[in-house]
């Protein structure tokens, strides 16, 4: 028996809507046996606030910037939480607390039982509260049965599903992720000359500023995890800068020459001027790379390397600056050679 396309399609709307009202009762079950579990007395020993909460809970909880302080997070979050109970807009200063502090944050805290004594029928009920997966609920009702369960972390990140949570949970792990790292180049250079450790956190700051230009500007934005790329990108090259300081300290430095950096510089110019070109030629497409913001990432590299050259210069005097001004640009020029199919995948001379 042939069934139409038309029929087909009703059969299948129906399959997937029966699926998700399945996936809502079994959901509306679980968090049924939870909603009663009496929260403690701190949830109602705050103001209500009149704007969001700045205290950034997440931070706290994380110690993203200060030390891990779970009493502060707890009372931050139940301050964040009030705030979104009560629909309060974003706040602009703390604008991802409000993707994953106040209610995730408190359901964490009392998932793991950090700071505090272990509560999962209290963090269920705080995640029913908060809206999270499904998949998310029934590991926590499992940590319930089985105790060994409940030793493993809980992280609601694992379980993001909406491009809303993903984005917010990207973000966060990116700031934890970035958190660590400039505190463990801030130990590399501790015991430094003063003039040094200056340098170097201009070179800091010029390297987080190329790669924030390069994963925003430098990439095509057409669909909805491409935000997530751009974040992922700029991980990839402070993860790089990072690797280039340690090997330097190791002794190991690049043996080019100074027909190398010329060299260098002549194809840095080409492969940057065709991009360019295709950017303004693509520049009206959909998702298209702007041009402008090319040219403003090719200025942050600019000042990245020279900043690169001021650095060198002071700590590692018996390294060429030819040879580091090399090793720079032919990095650059390998990442244009790539991005190039972002601006115009059809170049068949893209990359050359």
């Amino acid at each position: 028996m042939k069934i139409s396309a038309a029929l087909l399609l009703v059969v299948l709307s129906a399959s997937h809507y029966a699926q998700e009202k399945d996936e809502d009762s079994r959901q509306d079950a679980i968090c049924s046996a939870y909603k009663e579990v009496p929260l403690p007395a701190e949830a109602t020993s705050f103001p209500q606030p009149k704007i969001f909460p700045a205290c950034e809970s997440y931070k706290l909880y994380s110690g993203i910037g200060e030390p891990k302080d779970y009493t502060a997070a707890r009372q931050c979050a139940w301050q964040e939480r009030l705030a979104m109970n009560a629909k309060l807009p974003q706040n602009p200063k703390a604008s991802t607390s409000y993707g994953v502090g106040g209610t995730g944050i408190l359901m964490e805290l009392y998932a793991n039982g950090l700071g505090l004594k272990r509560n999962l029928p209290l963090a269920l009920r705080l995640g029913c509260e908060d809206g999270i997966a499904e998949s998310a609920l029934d590991d926590l009702a499992a940590r319930i049965k089985d105790s060994s369960a409940a030793k493993k972390p809980f992280d609601s990140c694992d379980f993001a599903t909406t491009t809303f949570e993903i984005g917010f949970c990207v973000g966060y792990h990116s700031e934890i992720t970035d958190d660590r790292r400039l505190h463990a180049l801030n130990q590399l250079s501790a015991s430094w000359p003063t003039d040094q450790k200056r340098a170097f956190a201009a070179l800091i700051q010029a390297d987080a500023a190329y790669a924030e230009g390069h994963g925003r500007g430098e990439l095509n934005t057409e669909g909805t995890d491409r935000a997530y790329e751009g974040t992922f990108s700029e991980e990839i090259l402070l993860d790089a800068f990072t690797f280039l300081v340690r090997t330097l300290e190791k002794g190991q430095f690049p043996s080019f020459t100074a027909k190398d950096a010329v060299l260098a510089d002549q194809r840095l110019e080409g492969i940057y001027k065709r991009n360019l070109a295709s950017a303004e030629k693509k520049r009206e497409e959909y998702g298209a790379v702007d041009p402008g913001k090319l040219r403003e990432t090719q200025d942050a590299w600019t000042r990245y390397r020279d900043a690169w050259m001021v650095f060198g210069r002071l700590r590692y005097p018996k390294m060429s600056p030819e040879s580091l001004r090399a090793k720079i640009t032919w990095d650059r020029v390998r990442l244009l050679r790539e991005t190039c199919f972002e601006i115009d995948y059809e170049d068949q001379g893209c990359g050359r």
